[in-house]
């Protein structure tokens, strides 16, 4: 289900993101009644292990979120520690090209005064 999905009447749906892009909606269904039929006994089984069901899902996807994250995180880390030790190197050559592009231009001017 993308976020352009349209939701029943009695459905709630709760966006989760990661560096706020729209990654998974939970959708929680509140009409029980289409989930079970029968007597108040299969009722009532029915929405224990509908709400049983939902609550494992529910864990373990909070876990699996989390990892992510954890994981995600990690990424970042990464980048931004090879983006780090490429860039020291790259700013050192280019700050001594240009110290050296420098020197050399101010003696063309003194060669070119002195004529």
């Amino acid at each position: 289900m993308d976020s352009t999905t349209h939701l029943a009447q009695n459905d709630i749906s709760v966006p989760i993101k990661f560096h706020g892009a729209p990654v998974v909606i939970v959708r929680a269904i509140l009409s029980i009644h289409r989930l079970c039929y029968g007597s108040r006994i299969s009722f009532l089984l029915s929405f224990l292990c509908v709400d049983t069901i939902v609550c494992r899902k529910s864990f373990f996807m909070g876990r699996m979120i989390i990892r992510q994250m954890r994981i995600n995180s990690f990424k970042d880390d990464f980048i931004n520690n090879i983006t780090h030790e490429l860039r020291t190197p790259l700013t050192i050559l280019k700050s001594s090209i240009d110290a050296l592009r420098a020197l050399v231009f101010q003696q063309i001017l003194r060669n070119l005064t002195d004529i």
